[in-house]
């Protein structure tokens, strides 16, 4: 359902100077390569209220005014993180606007964010068994009707998708997006967007595969948000 246009003619054709390097294989059921265990990620927060609290009044007295949030990158503070402390029960969207609320100056987008997290999750409750359609609930319903998806049983259409799942595309923006989600179970939103897109506006492959990719891999995975 998102808009976009394709990102090129043959999307594998990598930049100039850009190596993708080789893709990680399957075996005996764990996803490796070999330098990086992608099924045991790095540990880099706090489960728990207590540090869910302390994450959220620091993000919010010394971070979110600063946040860079036009990027895609997540380093230094460029995120909140907040998502995972949401996903597991940590925290209530209550508990964060009201800190925000606050806090006041800077921490505006925070609230924002809360809002349209409801919006996302009212709007699957309400959606039903549609959610997980191929056409899903899309902006363009006729557009939407129209797309030919490529069969999953075309050994062209598995070479791309493993292509995509595993960032090894050509397309930089979006091969470091698939490595940082495998590498760490997490990516910004904005770069989300960007695989879905291509994996949907430019290879046409059925977008529930990848929602269950991501699923799959995201520590902070909301089925609302997500798929």
């Amino acid at each position: 359902h998102r808009k976009g246009e394709s990102h090129s003619n043959d999307w594998r054709d990598p930049s100039s100077g850009v190596v993708s390097g080789e893709s990680p294989s399957f075996s005996e059921g764990s996803f490796r390569s070999n330098s990086t265990n992608y099924m045991n990620p790095p540990s880099h927060i706090r489960g728990g209220e207590t540090a869910g609290m302390a994450h959220l009044v620091d993000f919010c007295r010394n971070h979110a005014k600063s946040a860079q949030r036009n990027l895609a990158c997540v380093d230094n503070h460029g995120s909140s993180r907040l998502s995972h402390f949401l996903a597991f029960g940590c925290l209530s969207p209550r508990r964060i606007v009201e800190k925000a609320n606050k806090q006041g100056e800077g921490c505006e987008w925070i609230i924002s964010h809360m809002t349209m997290r409801d919006f996302f999750l009212f709007t699957s409750l309400a959606s039903g068994k549609r959610f997980y359609s191929l056409n899903g609930i899309p902006v363009n319903k006729k557009a939407a009707e129209s797309t030919v998806w490529r069969r999953f049983d075309d050994s062209d259409t598995l070479e791309k998708w493993e292509q995509w799942a595993t960032g090894n595309t050509g397309l930089p923006l979006l091969d470091a997006a698939m490595r940082e989600l495998i590498s760490t179970g997490y990516c910004s939103n904005r770069v989300r967007q960007n695989a879905a897109s291509v994996l949907t506006k430019d290879l046409q492959i059925d977008w529930r595969a990848g929602a269950e990719w991501f699923q799959f891999l995201l520590c902070d995975h909301c089925t609302a948000a997500n798929w």
